[in-house]
């Protein structure tokens, strides 16, 4: 499970919002020091992000929530967006080639069919991308309600 601390904005007739700051991986490693991207990193203001979700269960402003999401799904939605396209590509540049088209019409062939693929991916990208749930509510009192939210 790849999880996110966030924290709750609203609760109303089973839907939660809950915002969170979004994380960069860069600056995590040993070459964060001498690295370019992760001077680049810290110096770009933290986003925050925010989410609508179905929880049945009140909860109150300002609690503290863990938000998960299965790597499994995570890794299959990627994976459909990123190598339908991908492949369309190549499928329509080899069959072009096997067959003997001209250099244009085979990469004409391969953006074609590696546009359907594009087409597909987002036909099914929103029915298989994961959706996060809460898992756990870790404070809901009004002292950490009024405290400034700290991932």
């Amino acid at each position: 499970m790849i999880t996110a601390l966030g924290r709750v904005e609203a609760w109303q007739d089973g839907w939660v919002t809950v915002s969170w700051r979004a994380q960069s991986a860069c600056g995590h490693c040993e070459q964060s020091e001498s690295c370019g991207t992760s001077a680049v990193a810290k110096a770009v203001e933290v986003k925050r992000q925010q989410l609508i979700l179905p929880y049945e269960t009140p909860l109150v402003p300002g609690a503290q929530v863990h938000l998960s999401i299965p790597e499994q799904q995570l890794v299959t939605a990627a994976a459909l967006v990123y190598l339908l396209p991908l492949l369309g590509l190549l499928l329509g540049v080899g069959l072009g080639s096997v067959v003997g088209l001209a250099e244009l019409l085979t990469l004409l062939l391969g953006l074609t069919v590696g546009s359907l693929g594009f087409w597909v991916a987002r036909t099914l990208a929103p029915r298989l991308t994961p959706v996060p749930k809460v898992t756990q509510v870790l404070s809901t009192s009004a002292q950490e309600k009024n405290s400034e939210f700290q991932p």
